[in-house]
Parts: structure tokens; sequence; C-alpha cells
């Protein structure tokens, strides 16, 4: 299925989407906070501050806002075995001890109040393969099912590790399949370098420090996503565009005239109608074409998903309607769980089906709309309730919770959009309409919202500089009292 990748570079986040025949199949909304927070793959020189037995866990310091969790099982040697021969953690004081100055990575992002998850077990990924020094053994994505690949694959690693005379694992990436080794080996050099640098520099730097964050929020996304079934990937940036290219070239040189600058008037998200797509995230209720619907709902402890067939009619009998409805309920929900990066435990109420055949059907219909996930997904059977368990790793909070809030008035009965995700939006909506170019309109843009609103703006001044040079136009904040939280309104004058 041809696939577009779609790249905003808007004011205080970035926007990432991959659009193919059926809308919105992945998206990426990255908002720069700066050295506050702590992204995943980032490297540091940490400072063990406690260590505390009965979590079996540490704190360690790493010079940003909330010091990260590193778990006994995390702070494992590669080669850790038992007396037993079993693979365990060992008790954490054995592992690290307070004022301890360690290399860690960060394998999650901060969640809620948690600070950042740590590794002592640091990972690099390339286009093709992920080193990981200080450990041995190459390892196939599981995603490769064709053995002969994966035993050409498995050879050829480790013949060109062995000339190199690396002393390191390697994990192969589903992107190697067909790979030959000249891109193998200039992937495998490439980290290695990498990783030189960053050992060198954790021997000179006093910590904590950073030692190394992963490329940035687009290129990233291109290493990652970039296959044989991108047709075109559109940016609406110039700076970003220039830096897509290059990053291309260099390690993407078959993709390298997919990269284009998108220039037309319209939003490139309103132009490919992903936009409403997103507004549709934070919904619970999500139609399915046949008439049926989804109901996607999170708790502390899991998500559920209730598949129901509405208003559909078509099929002859209820075990018709049921296995029609679950069939394209399977699919739907595999993108959702995608694009509104759902991870964790997650259990899904199908239609009832007395069929073990029907049931097949609906498993084989998720496992195959799940192949182009990135994060790794097992799945259960379903249960005779009709209810099928599954998890997806978690690396950072859903959508949902990244974008919105308990709503206070309600005694959190209902969550609302977060102040900064609402005055970003007002933003995105004032760029869209101070680059209205029409003789009968000014140059000053009257930004209306909520008083927390008008309160953010005005304590983000790189924000509003960004906006007036952007567009041209000055900027004037009005704090609108009668405003709901998500309420705004851009008034050119």
């Amino acid at each position: 299925m041809a696939e577009t990748i779609l790249v905003n570079v808007g004011i205080g986040e970035v926007r990432i989407a991959i659009a193919d025949e059926r809308g919105l199949s992945h998206l990426v909304i990255d908002r720069d906070h700066g050295a506050s927070e702590t992204g995943v793959g980032a490297i540091y020189l940490g400072r063990v501050t406690s260590v505390v037995p009965g979590m079996e866990a540490a704190f360690v310091e790493l010079g940003t806002e909330r010091s990260g969790f590193l778990s006994a099982w995390d702070a494992r040697p590669h080669d850790w075995v038992d007396e037993t021969g079993e693979r365990r953690a060992p008790p954490i004081a054995e592992l690290v001890h307070e004022g301890q100055a360690i290399v860690v990575q960060a394998t999650k992002e901060p969640l809620a109040d948690k600070g950042a998850r740590l590794s002592t077990r640091v990972s690099l990924p390339g286009r093709y393969l992920v080193l990981v020094p200080n450990a041995d053994g190459v390892f196939i994505s599981r995603r490769i099912e064709d053995e002969a690949e994966r035993a050409r694959l498995t050879e050829m690693v480790t013949k060109i590790a062995e000339d190199l005379k690396l002393s390191a694992s390697f994990i192969v990436r589903t992107a190697a399949s067909g790979a030959d080794a000249e891109d193998l080996e200039a992937d495998i050099a490439g980290l290695w370098a990498l990783w030189t640098d960053v050992a060198d520099e954790a021997k000179r730097a006093e910590a904590p420090a950073a030692l190394y964050a992963d490329l940035g929020p687009v290129e990233r996304f291109l290493r990652d996503h970039v296959n044989a079934a991108t047709q075109a990937v559109l940016i609406d940036d110039e700076t970003a565009c220039q830096a897509a290219r290059a990053f291309v070239t260099d390690h993407l040189p078959d993709f390298a005239g997919a990269v284009e600058r998108y220039t037309d008037h319209e939003d490139i998200f309103e132009a490919h109608r992903i936009a409403e797509q997103m507004d549709a995230l934070l919904e619970p209720k999500v139609g399915l074409p046949s008439g049926g619907h989804v109901v996607i709902e999170g708790t502390e402890a899991l998500t559920s998903v209730d598949v129901n067939s509405g208003r559909y009619t078509q099929a002859g009998n209820h075990r018709d309607t049921a296995l029609a409805t679950n069939l394209e309920a399977a699919a739907e929900i595999a993108r959702q769980l995608r694009v509104r990066d759902i991870g964790g435990l997650i259990v899904i109420d199908f239609i009832h089906m007395d069929d073990p055949d029907d049931q097949t059907q609906v498993i084989a219909k998720l496992q195959e709309n799940l192949v182009g996930d990135k994060a790794p997904v097992r799945l259960g059977t379903i249960s005779e309730f009709g209810l099928l368990e599954m998890t997806r790793k978690r690396t950072r909070d859903s959508v949902h919770k990244r974008f919105t809030e308990t709503c206070l008035v309600c005694d959190g009965q209902a969550r609302v959009p977060t102040v900064e995700t609402v005055a970003l939006a007002l933003l995105w909506r004032a760029e869209r309409e101070g680059r209205v170019v029409r003789s009968d309109v000014g140059k000053r843009l009257e930004l209306h919202a909520a008083d927390a609103v008008i309160d953010y703006l005005e304590e983000a001044e790189p924000l509003l500089l960004a906006l007036e040079q952007r567009t041209g136009c000055s900027v004037e904040l009005v704090a609108a009292e009668d405003f709901a939280r998500r309420d705004f309104e851009v008034v050119r004058v």
C-alpha cells in the first residue's frame, strides 16, 4: 500500500504522519520542552543518588528535571546468570552504590510524575541494525520469517563484526531484509564510530552529563519508517526539508528523490485530511465502515476496547454480522493503537463468536494489521467471554494522557485538553490565518482565549516571536473570561 510521509513544523511542535489510502496510519507529535525532558535513546553519564533495596532499584541524577529510575533487571550485566544458570536480576545493592557515576540510557520517557526509565545496557540504532556494546551475538528481528534470509544475515553480520574486530552484539532490524554486505558494513562502521565517541566522552565528562541524544524527530522518523511503500516525504519547512534531504542522501540514498518541500498555501495536514483525524484521536468512539463502532477507554490498569455492531444490518444473520464487524474492528483497533500511542495491557471485547474458525479469522486480521507496528506486541486468544487480552510495549504516555488532563470542574469525571495543547492549537490556527494574503485584512492578529491559555502564551515569548516572524503580523493576546478551556478565536484586524 503506497504511503506518504507528511511533516508539519509548527510553532512549539513538530507533527509527523504517514497517510495511506485508508487515512492516518502513524502519528508522532514532538514538542520541544528543552533539557528538562529525557528522550528515549538519550545516553547519560549519571550519578546514583539513592539505592532502594525494597524496590530493587536506584535513582540516578541525569542533570534533567527529574532523576531517572534504574531497576535491578535493567542494571544487570548482559551475561549475568545465577548459580543455577538462570537469567535473573541480582540484588540492586550488588550492582550500584550511592555516588557512583554510571553510563545509562533512557528506555522510556518520563511518564506522569515518574522519571525516565533507564538501563545500563546501551544500544544504538541504525538503519539496518542496532549495536549493543560489550555484548556478544547476532540476533535477527522476528519479523524476518524466512529462514534462509535469517541465516544469510546472521552469517554476513558475524563476518563483518569479526573482520572489523568489534566487541559488540548486533540486532538485525526488519529493514535489513534483502540488504547487501556493503550496506550492512557501512551501518555497523557508523554505529561503532558513534559508540567510540560516546565512550570517550564518558571518560572525560563529570557526572551528571548528557553524552548522546538520538536524531531529531524528523530524521529519526525517516530512519525508522521509510520503506518500499514510501512514495513521497512532504515537509512544509525549508530548514527541516534541507536537513531531511541531507540525512536521506547519506543514509537512505534510494529515497533521496522522495523528499519534497511542500509549498501549497493550504496547511499540509488539512490538505491531506489529517487534521480532522487527529482531532478524533481524543474521542473514545471510532466509527467503522459498515456502521459499527469501537469505544476505546483507558484506566490506570489497562485500556478497554468495546466492539459494537451499531446500525450494521447488511449481514444475513447474527454470526455473519458479528464476524464482519469484528474483522473491521480488528483492522481499525490495530491502527488506533499505533496512532494513539496506547501501550500496556489492552482488553478487547469483540462481539461474541461461537465458531472457533471465526475467532481465528479475527485474530489473524488483528495480527495482519499489527505487522507495521514498531512497538513489540503480544496477543492472547479469545476467551469464552469474547475477550482478547494483548500487550503493546509502552515507551511514552498515550496521546490522550499527553494532551489532556483531568477536569477539575466535574471532579475528575472527564478529561479536558491541557493548557499547552490548546495554546499550541491556537498558534497553529493563528499562523494559518496570518498567512492569508488579502488586500482587505490588517497586519495584526488578536488571539482570544481563556485566562489560563493567555497566561501560558505570555510566558512563552519565543513562540509568539516565531508566530510574528512566520506571518509578518503583530500579535496581541486577549483574555476572554467567558471562554472555556478549549475555546479560542483568531481575529485579524
